[in-house]
């Protein structure tokens, strides 16, 4: 499972619109565990 986090000067972000980048992990769904990660900027308005 794939979960996207929202980040802004390295904080989570309170919202999509507004944030510099994701932050992207791949959770392991069994074993609850963080298996992969990457940054992805975020797309131009």
């Amino acid at each position: 499972m794939k979960i996207a986090l929202p980040v802004a000067q390295n904080q989570v972000c309170m919202h999509f619109g507004h944030c510099e980048e994701f932050a992207i992990f791949e959770v392991d769904e069994e074993s609850k565990e963080i298996i992969g990660s990457e940054f992805v900027p975020s797309p131009p308005h």
